[in-house]
């Protein structure tokens, strides 16, 4: 079932945040990262007993729970091609990484990331009883806010 899958996803990477967390005693490398971004992106069609009927409602959901992520590829994705430098090539212009590099402890940032995916998902869960303006908020302002954090230095 959908609830299964999600706890087994979750039990796995809890598991693993318990060592990455910093300082990181293991670390997860590309394979692992693809592997969790190849789950996170056909879960929704794996997870739903009628994925054909409720695809929309799925792929809104994954898009709304990783929005800081895909927002994040996207910005840096633009503003590489912006500055005319090859985006497949290896870089450390994402946002995260900008943020990190002002002199941001990774646990922070990690802990802002964790916290933005728990008030998505609570937003999304509540949505009857709460209507839609929090959770727009919340994808409005957390891209907002780590623009910013990644624009100032904490050594200035």
């Amino acid at each position: 079932s959908r609830a299964d899958l999600g706890a087994i996803i979750l039990g796995s990477c809890a598991g693993f945040l318990f060592f990455n967390w910093p300082p990181a005693k293991v670390f997860m490398g590309d394979v692992g990262s693809t592997f969790l971004g190849f789950t996170f992106a056909v879960f929704p069609l794996v997870a739903s007993p009628n994925a054909l009927s409720d695809l929309g409602a799925d792929i809104t959901f994954a898009v709304i729970l990783l929005w800081l992520f895909l927002f994040d590829t996207i910005f840096t994705r633009f503003r590489l091609v912006i500055r005319s430098r090859a985006f497949w090539e290896a870089h450390r212009e994402h946002l995260y990484q900008r943020v990190v590099g002002s002199g941001r402890p990774h646990r922070s940032v990690s802990l802002f990331f964790g916290i933005y995916a728990i008030a998505s998902a609570l937003a999304l869960a509540y949505i009857p009883k709460i209507g839609l303006t929090p959770l727009a908020a919340i994808l409005i302002l957390g891209p907002l806010f780590l623009l910013l954090w990644s624009r100032t230095s904490r050594t200035s």
